[in-house]
């Protein structure tokens, strides 16, 4: 595994959400794009992450916010 010994690498958490992304694990794809957005705020792969996480949760103006910004 890639975790613990790459933690602070935000790529590693950031294929790690994606991972849980396709596997239909939202709620870790969510924990992972977030942590990357806490360490640096101007991921747009973090931010594209997140705006997936949001319409699998049916929130979709909080999606549509993030993809226009991008």
């Amino acid at each position: 595994p890639l975790l613990p010994e790459y933690d602070e690498l935000d790529d590693v958490h950031l294929m790690k959400g994606d991972i849980a992304f396709f596997l239909k694990d939202y709620g870790a794809a969510e924990r992972e794009y977030v942590l990357v957005q806490e360490r640096k705020p101007s991921s747009s792969w973090a931010a594209f992450g997140m705006g997936k996480c949001l319409v699998k949760a049916g929130e979709y103006k909080k999606a549509n916010e993030i993809f226009c910004r991008l």
